[in-house]
């Protein structure tokens, strides 16, 4: 297309007009654009009616011209909301329609999209109510990727165009890409969202109950509205849905998911029982393509709320499995959810499933340790019922999986306290593992020249040790802490209660030194000088504290030392550890205080040393607690804590 005929189409050149209207428009209404683009689809694109009309008078043959995407001048119009153009194309596709023997309004481009469509997906409102007063049939079009405009209503958002469709078509298409329909996208889309009337009872902000403050806020800001009001709450739009496409409730995507599933997963406790509501005698037995029922996946993020809904309609659904026997307690215990835990050990209809085993004969009291979930560990090592003493198909009780697992050992503080919590209720280790655990012990102080003797002599009992040791860490965890992609080892405590130990020593001189040769020194009656002044009392203060933890941390060493056994190791590496950060604290503060009590105040040295003191000693501590922050960030993810799958990746 020439640059001077493409401008003047793209501004609505008055001259052109005039040509257009006289003899040899021909020369113009012919070309196009590298795009094959007409001059009808430069003046759609720029919303130009009136060139338009002189277009169509011209050659109203241009309506069905289509670009290299196989777009029609009406696509681009009501894909950029031109609500005028897309108003003259359409009065004139009435009269060509039938000498043409075509449908302008149903032409689809190479995509498969109607105007239809591309109105519904940029949200021009007028533009598709028009177009779908036009004709109806075309809310049962669908995109060569399976999207109805109903779909893609409910999928963008644009929940005032969807509702119109619901309410004026008679017969519509509901289905949508990747096996998903409007009711899957309902019930994603509409939870939590800020467009329809909350169900939810909320405070009022303080600010609110001022009204002149709530007033000057809300001007002076501009809180922003969501573009749409509905008077209605998302529960009621899921449910316009549902009674316009019934048959959407049963129908799975491509992972297996009923609308169901979204919602317990969400945990929209309106929705589901909206659904239960409607048919509970078959929805809550659909599994996913991992065979989850709807309690599977409630119990999996925790909504207990969801699980007490699914569980009062239809209590035999906790008898269902996954495809790896799981019940609903296991996955509540694999994924650490502690309420859905509680819940499910007091409903009555689970009470004989409590030590179900699933493929690999893990119970949930096998998967909470080998998890490492101390705390759930407890709650059911605490439960009478749960059987303490059942083996999975390693052979392996609890105590075995606790005691071997690689997992916990740079987490030792669980260890122990899961340790604690199983053999305070008895729980006792399997006698085959007993076996190995010695079996091993007895290799550790074997010298390297006599190991292959070794391991010649008892070589099924070492095949027998490797094949349950590393059961745990190698079935149920991605890297061991040996060898994961950041390099971690396990700490060295006893160089760490060393250093620790000595630390505190000299904390404790210097402090005790400190308080009997006072900052200003003694007058003539042997008190100090600068005793009534604020910064000597609080450099007493802080120089106590320091000598009390420093010899707290000292006394606690000792004590360990003498009765190792029973005391435990960990919890006082931890305590004195603190009591000496607290000690070198407490020494940094009584220096600065007593530098302000000795130097005087205007003369810049008592700040100087403050600055110094403050600066030197609280950037290091900074930088540390940013390095150890992105370290313990690392370890987890090392350790393959599991983290929620987000429900988007689903879509």
């Amino acid at each position: 297309m020439d640059p001077e005929l493409y401008n003047a189409a793209i501004f609505g050149s008055s001259d052109l007009c005039e040509k257009l209207t006289e003899d040899g428009s021909n020369i113009y209404l012919g070309q196009v654009t590298s795009q094959n683009n007409t001059i009808l689809h430069v003046a759609a694109k720029s919303g130009q009616r009136k060139l338009a009309e002189d277009v169509l008078y011209s050659n109203s043959s241009l309506l069905y011209e289509t670009n290299t995407k196989g777009n029609t001048a009406l696509h681009i119009a009501a894909r950029l909301g031109h609500l005028e153009m897309v108003r003259l194309i359409v009065n004139k596709s009435k009269e060509q329609d039938l000498e043409a023997d075509r449908s302008l309004l149903r032409m689809s481009n190479l995509k498969g999209d109607t105007a239809l469509h591309e109105a519904v997906r940029n949200d021009h409102y007028e533009v598709a109510i028009l177009i779908i007063d036009e004709d109806r049939d075309l809310t049962c079009f669908v995109n060569n990727v399976g999207e109805s405009p109903l779909f893609l209503a409910v999928d963008r958002g644009f929940y005032k165009v969807a509702l119109h469709i619901l309410e004026t078509a008679p017969k519509c298409s509901y289905v949508g890409r990747n096996g998903m329909n409007a009711l899957h996208a309902a019930v994603i889309r509409t939870h939590k969202s800020k467009q329809f009337k909350s169900t939810e009872k909320k405070t009022p902000s303080l600010w609110k109950k001022i009204p002149y403050i709530d007033k000057y806020i809300n001007l002076s800001l501009k809180f922003p509205l969501s573009r749409y009001e509905l008077n209605i709450t998302g529960a009621d739009f899921v449910g316009n849905v549902l009674k316009k496409c019934p048959s959407s409730m049963l129908e799975a995507d491509d992972f297996g998911w009923i609308p169901l599933h979204y919602a317990a997963h969400l945990g929209n406790v309106e929705v589901v029982e909206l659904f239960l509501e409607i048919n509970h005698s078959s929805i809550t037995y659909v599994n996913d393509n991992n065979g989850m029922s709807a309690l599977h996946i409630a119990a999996k993020e925790g909504h207990v709320n969801v699980m007490r809904s699914i569980v009062t309609k239809c209590p035999d659904t906790c008898e269902s499995l996954d495809d790896r026997d799981r019940t609903a307690l296991h996955v509540a215990v694999e994924s650490g959810k502690k309420n859905a835990v509680k819940f499910l050990l007091r409903t009555l209809a689970f009470q004989d499933l409590i030590n179900e085993q699933d493929k690999e004969g893990n119970t949930p009291l096998h998967l909470a340790a080998f998890q490492g979930h101390s705390k759930i560990l407890e709650i059911l090592a605490r439960d009478p019922r749960v059987d303490k003493g059942a083996q999975n198909k390693a052979g392996m009780t609890t105590i075995d999986i606790v005691q071997s697992s690689k997992q916990l050992r740079e987490l030792e503080i669980l260890k122990t306290l899961s340790m604690a919590a199983l053999e305070i209720t008895g729980a006792l280790p399997s006698l085959e593992q007993k076996v190995i655990r010695d079996a091993a012990e007895a290799k550790a102080f074997i010298d390297t020249n006599q190991l292959d003797e070794f391991e010649e002599h008892d070589k099924g009992k070492s095949k027998l040790f490797e094949a349950s040791e590393f059961y745990a860490a190698d079935k149920y965890q991605e890297d061991g802490p040996e060898s994961n992609s950041q390099g971690y080892k396990p700490l060295d405590i006893t160089n760490m209660s060393s250093i620790n130990l000595i630390v505190s020593s000299i904390i404790a001189a210097v402090t005790f030194a400190a308080a009997f040769t006072m900052p200003g020194g003694y007058n003539e009656q042997g008190i100090a000088v600068s005793s009534e002044k604020k910064a000597f009392k609080m450099f007493l203060l802080f120089d106590s504290l320091a000598f009390g933890c420093s010899a707290a941390s000292m006394f606690v060493h000792f004590l360990v030392a003498a009765w190792p056994k029973r005391l435990g190791f960990i919890y006082p590496i931890y305590c004195v550890t603190i009591l000496t950060e607290l000690s070198l604290v407490g020494l940094a503060l009584a220096f600065v205080h007593g530098a302000l009590a000795v130097f005087p105040q205007n003369s810049g040295l008592a700040d100087m040393a403050t600055n110094s003191v403050l600066l030197s000693f609280s950037i290091p501590i900074i930088y540390f607690f940013l390095k150890i922050t992105y370290s313990i960030y690392y370890l987890f993810k090392a350790h393959g804590i599991p983290s929620k799958r987000a429900w988007c990746r689903r879509v």
